[in-house]
């Protein structure tokens, strides 16, 4: 039986690339991650040190044919899909470079599909707070969840922001003024 060993971690939705930046740290110290158990529990077993590249992916509203699809042609480049998890997929490859999204229009429209799912959930959650008596513990919880997107929503942002920026032309670029 190969040694196991399980790490505790949370990450929201807009923390997908500290999440793969942490799976690939795993990685370089000789971890291969096998799957999730509940919401925060990854299990890893061992494995050549930066054998695996991992990259994640929202599903998000695809239907399962689509999904299905997907990954199909994820696995055509020769990664793996270790896991589906909460709409995300969790690919792997051996090559140091891979990546799921060449360009900046393909990484916004993956921003804005987290982006929108985010926002008709705050909306839902900002609607029971109207609707709901002030103070009480379900209102509380629904306002610290609330907080807790919102933080999300803006860790989105601030990445197509950077993203916006990053494939802006540099008009300088010859160096002349």
């Amino acid at each position: 039986m190969k040694r196991k060993i399980t790490k505790w971690k949370f990450f929201g939705s807009g923390d997908f690339q500290k999440e793969e930046d942490w799976l690939n740290n795993m990685s370089a110290h000789g971890w291969v991650f096998v799957k999730h158990k509940g919401a925060y529990r990854y299990i890893f077993e061992p494995c050549q040190p930066s054998q695996y590249t991992y990259r994640l992916d929202y599903f998000g509203r695809k239907s399962k044919k689509e999904v299905a699809d997907y990954i199909g042609l994820v696995q055509e480049t020769g990664a793996d899909c270790v896991e589906q998890f909460n709409k995300w997929g969790y690919f792997r490859h051996t090559d140091p470079d891979f990546k799921l999204y060449s360009d900046s229009a393909s990484k916004r429209r993956f921003l804005n599909e987290i982006l929108s799912v985010l926002m008709m959930f705050i909306l839902g959650l900002i609607y029971s707070l109207w609707n709901l008596p002030p103070r009480s513990l379900i209102w509380i919880l629904c306002g610290l969840t609330s907080f807790l997107i919102l933080s999300q929503i803006i860790r989105i942002q601030r990445l197509k922001h950077d993203l916006k920026k990053s494939s802006q032309p540099d008009i300088f670029e010859d160096g002349e003024v």
